[in-house]
């Protein structure tokens, strides 16, 4: 279970991160992956279609930010080597786009979480983002 522990080892620093440095950000985290079958697997299901139908989303990006005025992003969690956005991931990734969110896959942990506050203009009080190029629009 390394490969999960990296990935929360990375969520972790990015929210400890976002809670320092960007304290009018909220932070929001979906659990999905934290879900895994232990025991009888007929009540695991049970819990699983009970979560679902008070609004689990399967792909839900793992992590949602919220500033003033009325931005919000999404980041999708995955380890620098092997990490695979899952075809539901890519599934809400797609539909949360077509609404006008932005959508990101963050492989570099708090460094690439960096580019993403420089980008989008979050609300941040490290300076060292202020010093970082300005982003390359494709």
């Amino acid at each position: 279970m390394k490969n999960k522990s990296e990935e929360h080892d990375m969520q972790a620093a990015v929210v400890h991160y976002l809670h320092k440095l960007c304290p009018s950000v909220l932070v929001a985290a979906s659990l999905n992956g934290e879900l895994r079958p232990t025991g009888d697997m007929g009540k695991f299901y049970g819990w699983m279609n009970k979560l679902k139908s008070r609004g689990m989303l399967t792909g839900d990006c793992d992590l949602r930010l919220t500033w003033f005025p009325s931005r919000c992003i999404f980041i999708e969690m995955k380890r620098r080597n092997g990490g695979v956005v899952s075809d539901a991931q890519d599934t809400v990734g797609d539909r949360l786009k077509a609404q006008g969110f932005p959508v990101y896959v963050l492989e570099r942990g708090v460094d690439g979480l960096k580019e993403i506050i420089r980008r989008e203009g979050i609300p941040c009080s490290d300076s060292s983002i202020r010093d970082m190029p300005s982003p390359q629009h494709e």
